[in-house]
């Protein structure tokens, strides 16, 4: 414990000597009216003023929050920023999702079978050519079967 940057050896120190110097009797003496005087001192207006204008300083921040409304102001901005934190977060979840969707392997034969029938333009032609108009199936024969029939047993 430091008070006025003395720590107990030296508040110590200074009692012994104290003691050695004013006697016993002196002391309860001294005590007493040190008591006193510091009563005095705290019950003054001077001391109250005092104490009342440090608590008002420390108190300047808050009532200048509560008077401006800046309090709501950040509670808005807070909920803002929570809402769009949720909204994107959402919105990677669902880029993330699309991104990791595989086509069924039902679905590879059927475009397998249209990009046969030449509906669907083949990845071996050359990007920088424009795309060739599919002719469409002039037999049944070429028409492709999408949906795979029932076989009955």
């Amino acid at each position: 414990m430091k008070l006025f940057n003395f720590g107990i050896p030296e508040v110590i120190l200074i009692l012994v000597v104290m003691i050695i110097f004013l006697g016993p009797e002196q002391i309860v003496d001294l005590a007493g009216r040190l008591g006193r005087t510091i009563r005095r001192i705290t019950h003054s207006e001077i001391w109250t003023s005092i104490w009342q204008t440090s608590r008002d300083i420390r108190n300047i921040p808050k009532t200048l929050v509560d008077e401006t409304g800046l309090e709501e102001s950040m509670k808005d901005i807070q909920d803002t920023a929570n809402t769009l934190k949720q909204d994107i977060g959402e919105a990677q979840n669902e880029i993330k999702s699309a991104q990791t969707i595989h086509p069924e392997p039902e679905l590879d034969g059927a475009k397998a079978a249209l990009r046969d029938a030449g509906y669907i333009q083949k990845p071996e032609q050359d990007a920088t050519l424009p795309p060739q108009p599919a002719s469409p199936p002039t037999t049944p024969k070429e028409v492709p079967t999408l949906v795979k029939k029932k076989e009955k047993s």
